[in-house]
């Protein structure tokens, strides 16, 4: 088997691996078939896949690839996969594992890492797998994977946001949410950790407006 080379790993985690981190164990994916290791991501959002693709050739030195294909949530859209094939990559990766849905954890040198790089990783996380509900007036973090959630609860906390767990949502109803509730809680969200795309910004700005001074 034939290895292409990856960039020497620092010892500090850098803002571009978290962010790779953060996506790979919300909407992308870490998985392996033979002898063939794969990174890959999908996402609607143009801008978002340009930078996991800039992150990846940051952080190891390869170019991504891209390909098309259906969506498992909804067959009728077609998604944008962005991809790199490394099994040093993918070696390398498995470090901050695990990566699945059910079992995802907030690494523990995301934990012991600087202010700076556990926002980076709360933004990814958030813009992957947040919402912002207008007419609740909350945004809520979703999740199979109850423990992890909690781990983003406490990395929130750090930064004086308070959150709450609910369960009940999506088809099966065993969703978990990840509520930031009240003007306070998401202003705070707002000006510390905040939302990657400027649609997602925008429609957090509306929703803190709401609020009575």
């Amino acid at each position: 088997m034939r290895f292409n080379k990856i960039r020497d790993q620092p010892a500090e985690i850098t803002p571009a691996k978290a962010r790779l981190i953060a996506r790979l164990k919300a909407d992308g994916s870490t998985f392996s078939y033979g002898t063939n290791y794969w990174l890959k991501f999908d996402s609607k959002n143009q801008q978002i896949l340009d930078e996991f693709s800039r992150d990846i050739e940051e952080v190891y030195g390869l170019k991504t690839k891209e390909e098309f294909k259906r969506s498992g949530k909804n067959p009728s859209r077609i998604l944008k996969h962005v991809y790199v094939r490394s099994k040093l990559a993918f070696d390398d990766m498995q470090k901050y594992g695990p990566f699945y849905s059910e079992n995802w954890r907030v690494p523990v040198r995301i934990k012991e890492s600087s202010r700076e790089i556990k926002i980076e990783f709360l933004r990814i996380f958030a813009e992957d797998e947040g919402s912002i509900l207008i007419g609740d007036r909350e945004v809520r973090i979703y999740s199979i994977n109850e423990v992890g959630l909690g781990q983003l609860a406490e990395l929130l906390k750090e930064f004086g946001i308070e959150t709450k767990m609910k369960i009940g949502y999506g088809l099966k109803r065993n969703v978990f949410g990840l509520i930031i509730r009240g003007k306070e809680n998401l202003t705070k969200f707002r000006d510390t950790i905040g939302f990657e795309s400027e649609t997602k910004k925008k429609k957090l700005n509306d929703l803190i407006s709401l609020f009575k001074h």
